[in-house]
């Protein structure tokens, strides 16, 4: 039998990597951006400002001390980047910037930061049995045909043993993106931040956090919960300019 041969292709990629030694080496790759889509004044939907997979890039990643990394991109004349990844006991602090460096008005703008699994064998979960996303009575499972109906940016993932959790959202958002799972083969799940509209020149910084936390996506989604209550009570601020 005659079968057709798929070789292998480079792509260009941006990814901060986290280990998280939990019974074993467990490797979350995080792609942060993975893209940009806004709805521009001409435009009825969304398009791509910045694709990770088709646009040559050259982001530049600099340590910022204990154990903080900066990742960053500018593009002159349509967007510049910071992200700053921060591992701090059983989470890790998320921070990226983005800036509308065109003459014309973003709008409906959003993030996609992939949190690839594929690596982290206790977490990896393509068939989706361990995988939940917050709905408005709580914690559901899952499906790939696609949710229609959240209340929060937030996705969590049970380790195999059901001991340990991998979780990630954005606490404060007026708008949060459809949590949703990605490529099986990269066992990703996606919480995207939103940055609604931005003007000529505006940056706009959104927080975010993923939880490495022995525990069940339940404790993972009260410690977010708790977080986000505390962060909308006058706390941190949705959206920093600077």
């Amino acid at each position: 039998m005659n079968e057709a041969v798929i070789g292998p292709r480079a792509y260009p990629s941006n990814q901060m990597l986290i280990h998280w030694p939990y019974r074993g080496n467990n490797y979350i790759h995080v792609m942060m951006p993975e893209g940009v889509k806004c709805r521009r004044e001409s435009e009825e939907h969304r398009s791509h400002l910045f694709n990770g997979w088709r646009t040559a890039t050259g982001f530049g990643y600099r340590s910022l001390g204990d154990g903080e990394w900066e990742n960053s991109f500018d593009e002159p004349g349509v967007l510049q980047f910071r992200g700053r990844c921060h591992p701090i006991e059983a989470r890790v602090e998320l921070e990226l910037a983005l800036t509308n460096d065109t003459k014309e008005v973003w709008h409906d703008v959003y993030v996609n930061v992939c949190v690839s699994l594929a690596a982290a064998p206790q977490f990896a979960d393509p068939g989706l049995e361990r995988t939940f996303y917050a709905a408005a009575e709580g914690l559901k499972p899952v499906v790939r045909e696609g949710l229609y109906e959240w209340a929060n940016g937030f996705i969590a993932v049970a380790s195999e043993d059901g001991a340990a959790t991998i979780a990630y959202g954005w606490p404060v958002q007026e708008k949060p993106d459809r949590p949703h799972v990605g490529d099986p083969a990269l066992a990703c799940v996606h919480a995207n931040p939103h940055y609604g509209t931005l003007e000529p020149g505006q940056p706009v910084v959104q927080r975010g956090v993923i939880y490495t936390l022995l525990g069940t996506p339940a404790d993972a989604y009260q410690q977010f919960r708790m977080e986000q209550l505390q962060a909308t009570s006058g706390g941190d601020t949705k959206n920093r300019k600077n």
